[in-house]
C-alpha cells in the first residue's frame, strides 16, 4: 500500500456489510485520530531534546538530521489528518482505509525512531544506550495509550522500534560478551510482547464497550419507542372510549328516562307491569354497559381516586337500603353488625368503595338461595394501626379452592353454566378487584365447597370530625321540586325528550336546547316561563353539534341567566375521562356520566336549594 492514503479510497467505499455494526468502526477511526492529534501536538520539541542528548556521541548531522526527518514526518501527518477531517463529514465514508493509513505512518515513525537509537547504541556509551532504551520505553508506552483502539497501530509502530533495537542489544551483547547487551535485549524484547498482548486485549475491551453502548442505545430508544407508541395507544384507546362510552350511554339513557317518565304518568296495573319489565331490562343493559366499560377504562387507567373519609356506618346504612327488600324477596336473612365505633371512617374513594361493596353484597345475595347473608365491620391490624375490615358472609353453596382465583378474571361465572344473562357477565368481580387494587387493597376470599364463602377487603382507618358526620339521605323520601326551573340542552332529540318528560312528571318546568345560544336565550326569558322558581338548573351534554361543548353552553348560560337566580350546572356525559371530569369539578359544576339514573337524578335535585353536595357515588 503507498504511502499516502489513496483519495479515491475515500470516496468508493468498499462497504460495511463485515462489520457488526459499522457505527462501532466510526468511532473507532474518531478516537483513533484524536490520538493521532494528541501525538502530534505532544512531540512538537520531543525531536529537539533528543538530538541534542544524543549529539555529543553520534554527532552533529546524525542527530539533528533525523530530528528534521522526524519533523518532516510530522507534517506531512498533519497534512493526512487535515485530509481526514475534510473526509469524514461525507455519507461516503469508510473508517478503514484511513486505520490504515495511520497504521502505515506510525510504522514509518516507528522506523525513524528506531534507526535513531540505533546510531545510539552503536556508539557503546553506556549512557547513549540508556538514553535510547529509555525513549523507547515512553514512546511506546504513549503508543499504547493514545492508539489502543486499534491494536494495529500500536503493533505497527512498536515492531520496528523495538524489534531492531533488540537485534543490536543481542549483536553487541554477542560482539562483546557483555551482561548490558543481554539484560537490555530482554527488556526490549519482553516490553515488545507486553505491549502488543496489552493491545489486543485493551482494543477487545474498547471494541466491546463501543458495541454495549451501542447496544444499550438500541435498547433505551426501543424502550422510548415501545413507551411512545404505549402512550399512543393509551391516547387512541381513551379517545376511542370516550366516544364509545357517549354512544353507547347515549342511547340507555334516554330509554331509561323515559321508561321512568311513563312510569311515573301510568295508572293501568297492566302498564305497570310491562314498564317495570321495561325498566328492569333498560338497567340491566345500563350495568352491562357500565362493566364493560369498567374494564376497559381500569385497564387505561382512566379512573381517577377522589380520596376523603368514607364513613362506615354510611356505608352499611346504604347496604341495609339497596339489599334489604331483595334479601326478603329471596327469604334470606340481611344481617347487618354494627361497627364497635359508631364514628369510624376509612380512607377511600366513596364511588369506588360502594361498587365493590355493592358487587359483593350483591354476588352473596344472589347465589345464596337460603340462610343469611351478614356483613361485618371488623378491626383490622393489616391495614394499619386503626384499619377496618369490610366482611361479607354468606351461606351459599362456596366455593371450591380450585375456583377462588379464576372467580376474579372477566367473563368467567361459576354458578351460571348456562350463561343467564340475568346473573350478570361474569365481569363483577373482575371490576371490583381491579376497584380495591386502586384503594390500595385487595378483595380476599375464604370458602370451601357447601360451606358459604367469605369475600372481605381492609382498608386503612381515617377520622371525620364528630361535626361532620353526614348520614346518607333517606332514599325513598322524595321532596317537592316546584321550587326550580331546568334546561335541558343536547344535541340528541329523544335524549332532550326523555329528559323533559322526566322532569315534567316530577312537577318541574323543563325548556329544551340543542346549542348554547338556545340555552342561553332560554335563561334570559326565565322570568317569563320559569313561574316562581327560585332556582335555575342548566342540564347539558358535553359533546355537541358544531364543535359546541358543555364549557362554551355553561359560559353562555352564565353570562345570560337573570343576576337574582341562582343558576346550578351539571354535565352529564357519556364521556368519562378523567381530564374532563376535573375540568368540571374545577368550574364548581356538577359531573354525572351517562346512562343517569333517575333517583340519583332526583337526589341532585332535591340537594340543590339548602347547597348540600351529594357525594358522586350516588350518580355511578
Amino acid at each position: 500500500m503507498s504511502f499516502f492514503v489513496p483519495r479515491s479510497a475515500a470516496i468508493k467505499p468498499p462497504g460495511l456489510a463485515g462489520y457488526a455494526d459499522p457505527r462501532v468502526e466510526l468511532e473507532k477511526v474518531d478516537l483513533l485520530f484524536k490520538g493521532f492529534k494528541l501525538a502530534i501536538l505532544s512531540t512538537l520539541t520531543g525531536p529537539l531534546l533528543v538530538a541534542w542528548l544524543f549529539e555529543p556521541f553520534i554527532g552533529a548531522w546524525k542527530s539533528w538530521g533525523m530530528a528534521l526527518v522526524i519533523y518532516a514526518l510530522h507534517s506531512e501527518r498533519w497534512f493526512f489528518f487535515s485530509r481526514f477531517n475534510r473526509a469524514r463529514p461525507r455519507a461516503d465514508f469508510v473508517p478503514q482505509p484511513w486505520m490504515r493509513g495511520v497504521a502505515i505512518r506510525l510504522g514509518v515513525m516507528g522506523t525513524a525512531l528506531g534507526l535513531w537509537t540505533l546510531a545510539a547504541t552503536a556508539s557503546g556509551s553506556e549512557t547513549a544506550m540508556f538514553y535510547a532504551i529509555t525513549l523507547s520505553a515512553i514512546l511506546c508506552a504513549g503508543a499504547l495509550t493514545q492508539f489502543c483502539i486499534h491494536p494495529p497501530v500500536v503493533i505497527a509502530f512498536v515492531t520496528p522500534f523495538l524489534l531492531g533495537s533488540t537485534a543490536q542489544m543481542i549483536w553487541l551483547a554477542i560482539s562483546q560478551s557483555g551482561k548490558i547487551g543481554w539484560v537490555s535485549a530482554v527488556y526490549l524484547g519482553v516490553l515488545w510482547a507486553v505491549l502488543v498482548v496489552a493491545s489486543r486485549r485493551f482494543g477487545r475491551v474498547m471494541h466491546s464497550d463501543l458495541m454495549q453502548r451501542y447496544r444499550n442505545d438500541a435498547l433505551l430508544a426501543e424502550v422510548q419507542a415501545q413507551k411512545e407508541r404505549a402512550e399512543a395507544a393509551s391516547e387512541a384507546k381513551s379517545r376511542f372510549l370516550a366516544a364509545a362510552s357517549h354512544d353507547l350511554r347515549q342511547p340507555v339513557h334516554a330509554v331509561a328516562l323515559l321508561a321512568d317518565a311513563l312510569q311515573q304518568r301510568s295508572q293501568d296495573a297492566q302498564q305497570q307491569a310491562i314498564l317495570a319489565r321495561l325498566q328492569g331490562g333498560v338497567a340491566h343493559f345500563a350495568d352491562v354497559v357500565d362493566e364493560v366499560l369498567d374494564v376497559a377504562r381500569l385497564d387505561a387507567g382512566a379512573v381517577p381516586v377522589n380520596w376523603q373519609p368514607v364513613p362506615v356506618q354510611d356505608l352499611l346504612d346504604r347496604i341495609d337500603a339497596t339489599y334489604r327488600e331483595l334479601a326478603q324477596a329471596k327469604g334470606l336473612a340481611l344481617l347487618i353488625r354494627p361497627c364497635a365505633d359508631p364514628q369510624a371512617a376509612v380512607k377511600a374513594d366513596p364511588a369506588l368503595l360502594w361498587r365493590v361493596l355493592s358487587n359483593l353484597v350483591g354476588n352473596a345475595v344472589r347465589y345464596t338461595a337460603q340462610g343469611t347473608v351478614l356483613i361485618a365491620v371488623r378491626r383490622d391490624a393489616s391495614a394499619g394501626q386503626s384499619g377496618w375490615r369490610f366482611e361479607v358472609r354468606d351461606s351459599g353453596p362456596g366455593i371450591a379452592p380450585e375456583h377462588q382465583k379464576l372467580i376474579f378474571e372477566e367473563f368467567y361465572q361459576l354458578h351460571n353454566p348456562q350463561r343467564d344473562a340475568k346473573s350478570g357477565l361474569g365481569l363483577g368481580l373482575a371490576v371490583a378487584q381491579r376497584m380495591a387494587a386502586l384503594l390500595h387493597s385487595r378483595i380476599q376470599l375464604r370458602s370451601r365447597q357447601n360451606e358459604g364463602a367469605i369475600f372481605s377487603i381492609a382498608l386503612c382507618a381515617d377520622f371525620i370530625p364528630a361535626d361532620g358526620l353526614k348520614r346518607t339521605k333517606n332514599l325513598n323520601k322524595a321532596r317537592d321540586l316546584g321550587h326550580l326551573a331546568v334546561v335541558v340542552v343536547d344535541d340528541d332529540q329523544a335524549s332532550r325528550e326523555a329528559m323533559q318528560a322526566l322532569l315534567q312528571s316530577w312537577g318541574v318546568p323543563a325548556r329544551l336546547a340543542a346549542n348554547k345560544a338556545a340555552a342561553a336565550e332560554h335563561l334570559r326569558q326565565a322570568a317569563t316561563w320559569a313561574g316562581s322558581a327560585r332556582a335555575l338548573v342548566l342540564l347539558t351534554d358535553h359533546w355537541l353539534a358544531r364543535g359546541e361543548d358543555a364549557f362554551a353552553v355553561g359560559a353562555a348560560a352564565i353570562s345570560s341567566c337573570p343576576p337574582e337566580i341562582p343558576l346550578h350546572i351539571a354535565v352529564f356525559t357519556g364521556d368519562i375521562r378523567p381530564k374532563l371530569r376535573e375540568q368540571v369539578q374545577q368550574r364548581g359544576w356538577f359531573f354525572a356520566p351517562k346512562p343517569v339514573r333517575p333517583l340519583a337524578l332526583r337526589m341532585w335535585l332535591e340537594s340543590l336549594p339548602t347547597e348540600e353536595k351529594l357525594t358522586q357515588e350516588a350518580l355511578i
